[in-house]
């Protein structure tokens, strides 16, 4: 038999993983606002764009594995 689980309030994530996802956003806050400079000079160089499109995919994966974690487990 599959069972699921019982739904949880948007606001019953526990003040820890709130706190820890919160300092998890700065780290990748700072190399979002470094790749800034990277991303509006490699256009315009030699194999450019695909550099920028593996930066792009690296933050989009870390923010999307930040998020999931922020999520409540049963």
């Amino acid at each position: 038999m599959i069972t699921t689980s019982p739904p949880v309030a948007p606001g019953a994530i526990s003040p820890t993983r709130a706190l820890i996802v919160g300092l998890a956003l700065i780290p990748l806050t700072l190399v979002v606002i470094a790749s800034i400079p990277a991303l509006a000079v490699l256009p315009f160089t030699a194999n450019g764009l695909g550099y920028i499109e593996m930066l792009i995919s690296r933050m989009t994966s870390w923010s999307i594995s930040i998020m999931s974690y922020s999520r409540a487990h049963s």
